[in-house]
């Protein structure tokens, strides 16, 4: 499955890598970039394409938190269609269902146990806004990005009220760690169980951050339009997996179950994998294989979880799949990683 980012945001972030020393032509040569694929606010771009720009710039510089500071320095709604109409939307609770709908113009990665990437969620007194973002698929780097975003959006609308008064993230604490403190302001828990920020009660039900329905109502057609192209060129393939993806941990992911979410018969999903040169269990067994891979890298998991989270009812089970995709096991596989 390819996911892919706004070529804005690349954009936007090649020019902001320039301004602190790194060669324009390092960074784009080494994600096989040309000027070109930059220049359409609305094109897109591989995700490794943009990994590697960030890869580049942050060995030039040596500094790992330039992609917060980048989302910390620049405004969202200077690099994307999702910023204006965050921008213009209103109030948080009208924000977030926007952002759900719109938010993969800005990054397309698929999701796991939910339709939706963000979520308020009340505990007691409290409100959460929480990212269910995949670390493991897209990386420390993007849950930092999108809080610092955040952060800093609301900060430039009113300095003296925060957005959030905690944050808490699944990570481990990062090299830059000191940035954090410099971004938030406030405390931050690492290693805990959920990416989410803890909303001031100012922002919750705020009723003076007022919507621009004009504005609103324009940038949204335009959205519409962006997110049908953006299905439109997703592969058959890319939307089997994100189902498959999406019910992994519940276990064994039968043909006629995904088949039925995408809401075609088990013989045109056939048909349409066939069309594009794959099987329903080729593409199933190509799904578990990268993300058994992922979660052994992040050293988060035993190989038991791991085997509980891509659906095998047990270890050994597992381990017998992960030797035919790899020809290692899976603790060998994490050996060749030291």
């Amino acid at each position: 499955m390819e996911m892919t980012i706004a070529a804005s945001l690349a954009a936007s972030f090649v020019d902001y890598a320039e301004e602190r020393g790194v060669d324009r032509g390092d960074m784009l040569s080494a994600a096989s970039l040309s000027e070109a694929d930059l220049r359409d606010p609305d094109g897109r771009i591989s995700a490794d394409a943009y990994g590697a720009v960030l890869d580049v710039a942050i060995k030039l510089t040596g500094d790992t938190g330039l992609p917060m500071r980048h989302a910390a320095d620049r405004r969202l709604d200077h690099l994307s269609i999702v910023g204006l109409i965050v921008a213009t939307a209103g109030p948080l609770s009208e924000v977030i269902p926007q952002l759900n709908r719109y938010v993969r113009l800005v990054a397309d990665i698929p999701l796991r146990h939910t339709d939706h990437r963000f979520e308020l969620v009340q505990s007691g007194a409290e409100t959460w806004l929480v990212d269910t973002l995949p670390v493991d698929l897209a990386g420390a780097d993007a849950i930092e990005a999108t809080f610092a975003s955040f952060v800093s959006s609301y900060r430039q609308a009113e300095p003296v009220i925060p957005l959030a008064v905690e944050v808490t993230v699944t990570y481990d604490r990062p090299v830059h760690a000191e940035l954090y403190e410099e971004i938030f302001r406030v405390p931050v828990k690492f290693r805990a169980e959920r990416n989410a920020l803890r909303i001031h009660p100012r922002w919750v039900n705020v009723t003076d951050r007022d919507a621009k329905p004009y504005a609103l109502n324009l940038f949204i057609d335009h959205a519409e339009t962006l997110l049908v192209s953006l299905r439109e060129t997703a592969t058959f393939r890319a939307r089997v997996e994100e189902q498959i993806l999406r019910e992994l941990h519940r276990g064994p992911v039968a043909r006629e179950r995904v088949a039925r979410d995408l809401a075609v018969s088990e013989r045109t999903l056939h048909r349409r994998l066939k069309d594009e040169g794959l099987t329903y269990a080729e593409v199933y067994d190509g799904v578990r294989d990268r993300m058994a891979r992922e979660y052994l890298k992040s050293d988060r998991a035993t190989v038991a979880e791991v085997a509980f989270l891509l659906g095998f009812s047990e270890t050994s089970a597992f381990v017998r799949a992960f030797r035919r995709w790899t020809g290692l096991s899976p603790s060998d596989f994490r050996q060749t990683l030291i």
